[in-house]
């Protein structure tokens, strides 16, 4: 739990960072930042409590760097951390955390809160402190008010038109809100479902700023979300209309819709239909916990400005004064939520020993979970469904002692690890566990690669699964790869190790595969079994089973004739395939 949220600032003539006394866990270890020339010092527990989507602004390569840009692999108290970002926007951002967390302390000494928590349990938001974080970027693009500009007067008309959107502060004016008129049905359901949720109609942004060199225009809104539903009627919020450009009004087919819109259209549907019930929308906006939503949209305007004071003039020689300057803006805005309290400890272990987090995506997570699913379902017509089985197909004993020590090995490791009081870390059970499914993986493919030596064929045998095996491990090293570049660091690969090891393995092991079917045995099936020939249907493929089964039903991959309930038709062929 945080203790406190505050980044204490710093002169910019101090250099070092006092000492953390040896009885302070990690996580309270200081780190040192410098935000262009400010310096903050924060903890490390406090840093990794912010949102993904500040975070990402933080550090958007995923590593601390120092001054000349390196990456810094070991961080240490004496280290300093670069970072180009706002130092006021930094500053606005421990404010508000630091108020939720005095929040939360004061909770939690009354014990207003529970233990444990359910993703989707709505009392997270009413025990816990929830921050809604709204980031705009704005880029702009100005188009000259008149031709033969240099490039020096047009950046001197950028950065004016830059202070100009920065002065404009309401939060829902990107949306186009005017009174009284309508919004498109996206912007109208997030419009609806942000007032619901703490944002005022005419909010402002907590920070606005425009980033140094450069023609974009950084916001953050930081709002605490309501626990009870508004009282306002739903006919009584405003009407808002979208700002007109040439992409809007052009007839183009309806794009697609973004995933905020996509949830904020849910929500507000949620909202309307359960009117009455308390937190509805609140509760909703669980979807954007920890899962930033992003909207990017274009736009035009054009803005009547006096640039006498930049001393520009035309190619004539003649002062500008009055002027119109049209400019195309892009905008994209992420949503998130934050329960303050609650953090992804595996994350942050990972972090805190690697100073950058794990290449880890929920693509991972869904190929874990499809595995598991169809192997319960292979498993269950083994053994439930009635199907006929070789007389082989039984779970060796070392395979049944295997399994037996892995789950004791995973049930005793995290006993140890819940007592241990922060000494051991659960991502170490993680990854050693990671490296358990690779020992599966080849106590899996061995076997077969013996079996097929021992027949000398590979006849009957679906190649086509192992090339798909084959693929899939390309497409996850491929992944690592492509995630590593992205960050910047392509050491980053080895962080899921894992998941390297894992495709590797798979990779060689279906190597050895299409050796022994293209290469070894091929010539030997084709003569004695006949060339290979496409399978026309799925009947058909089901008859060749029935066929391969007859024909080896007896085959055996142990040397006791005791574990055979049947007698094997050709003892010729049985002693063939015995090693």
């Amino acid at each position: 739990m945080l203790s406190s949220f505050k980044a204490v600032q710093q002169p910019d003539e101090v250099r070092g960072v006092p000492q953390v006394p040896s009885d302070v866990d990690d996580y309270n270890t200081e780190i040192k930042m410098n935000l262009r020339g400010q310096f903050f010092t924060i903890t490390r527990d406090d840093l990794m409590a912010l949102p993904e989507s500040i975070l990402l602004c933080l550090f958007p390569n995923g590593v601390f760097v120092d001054i000349n840009g390196n990456v810094i692999t070991n961080l240490t108290e004496d280290d300093v951390v670069y970072v180009n970002f706002s130092p006021e926007c930094f500053q606005y951002i421990c404010q508000v955390f630091d108020a939720a967390v005095h929040d939360l302390q004061v909770s939690e000494q009354n014990g207003n809160h529970q233990q444990v928590y359910d993703i989707n349990d709505p009392g997270i938001l009413n025990d816990k402190p929830s921050i809604i974080v709204l980031r705009e970027d704005l880029d702009y693009y100005c188009i000259p008010p008149v031709a033969g500009l240099d490039a020096t007067s047009m950046r001197k008309i950028k950065l004016f038109v830059g202070e100009q959107l920065v002065g404009n502060k309401r939060i829902f004016d990107g949306l186009g809100y005017e009174p009284g008129k309508q919004l498109k049905a996206a912007e109208q359901h997030l419009l609806d479902m942000l007032c619901s949720s703490g944002f005022k109609i005419d909010g402002e942004w907590g920070h606005r700023s425009l980033e140094p060199g450069k023609t974009v225009v950084f916001s953050l809104a930081l709002v605490r979300l309501l626990t009870e539903s508004p009282e306002t009627p739903a006919d009584e919020s405003p009407s808002l209309r979208p700002i007109s450009s040439v992409s809007s009004l052009s007839s183009q087919p309806e794009k697609r819709k973004s995933r905020l819109s996509t949830l904020a259209q849910a929500v507000s549907r949620s909202g309307s239909r359960a009117r009455k019930e308390k937190n509805s929308i609140a509760t909703k906006l669980l979807l954007f916990w920890r899962k930033p939503a992003r909207k990017c949209w274009w736009s035009d305007t054009v803005l009547d400005l006096d640039i006498s004071s930049l001393n520009i003039r035309d190619t004539q020689g003649r002062p500008l004064g009055q002027s119109t300057i049209k400019i195309h803006i892009r905008r994209v805005w992420t949503l998130e939520l934050l329960v303050v309290g609650i953090h992804d400890t595996i994350k942050d272990e990972f972090f805190e020993r690697h100073n950058k987090y794990p290449l880890i995506k929920l693509n991972d997570f869904y190929f874990g979970a499809h595995g598991l699913l169809l192997n319960l379902l292979l498993i269950s017509q083994a053994y439930f469904w009635g199907f006929k089985k070789n007389d082989n197909q039984k779970v060796s004993i070392a395979c049944k002692l295997g399994l037996t020590a892995v789950l004791f090995y995973a049930i005793g490791y995290s006993f140890i690890i819940h007592n241990s009081k922060g000494a051991l870390y659960w991502v170490d059970l993680l990854t050693s566990l990671g490296l358990v499914k690779i020992l599966m993986s080849v106590c899996k493919n061995i076997p077969q690669v013996l079996y097929n030596y021992n027949r000398k064929s590979t006849h009957g045998w679906p190649i086509q699964m192992v090339w798909l095996d084959f693929a899939g491990s390309l497409f996850s090293f491929a992944q690592l790869a492509l995630d590593a570049y992205i960050a910047g660091d392509i050491r980053a690969i080895f962080n899921n190790l894992p998941k390297l090891l894992l495709s590797m393995e798979v990779a060689l092991a279906d190597f050895v595969f299409f050796v022994q079917h293209y290469l070894l045995y091929y010539q030997r099936d084709v003569a004695q079994y006949g060339p290979f020939k496409p399978l026309a249907s799925y009947g058909s493929a089901i008859q060749e089973d029935e066929v391969f089964l007859a024909e080896h039903q007896h085959d055996h991959d142990h040397s006791r004739d005791i574990d055979c309930r049947f007698s094997p038709v050709n003892k010729d062929e049985l002693q063939r395939l015995l090693p």
